[in-house]
């Protein structure tokens, strides 16, 4: 889409190629930043405009998927919609 940056590379490693992927880092983060929110400052988050984010990060890798799912229960305890 416009204003992707693609942040994976490849990596020769002789007989063959492992990918990395610089953005997961930051994935994280901003994951773990709004749970934060989300268990801090609720009443301050948008909560409806942020599902997108939650429905393309429960494709992403593992680590993501599992933090998101983390989400996902909180909101849903804590936060009824």
């Amino acid at each position: 889409g416009e204003g992707v940056i693609n942040l994976e590379r490849k990596v020769d490693l002789g007989p063959f190629k492992h990918t990395v992927d610089d953005a997961l880092p930051l994935r994280k983060a901003s994951l773990s930043v709004f749970a934060t929110c989300l268990e801090k400052c609720p009443a301050s988050l948008d909560i409806p405009a942020f599902m997108p984010v939650l429905a393309k990060a429960m494709a992403d890798v593992e680590d993501v998927q599992l933090q998101t799912h983390q989400i996902v229960i909180t909101m849903c305890s804590r936060h009824p919609m």
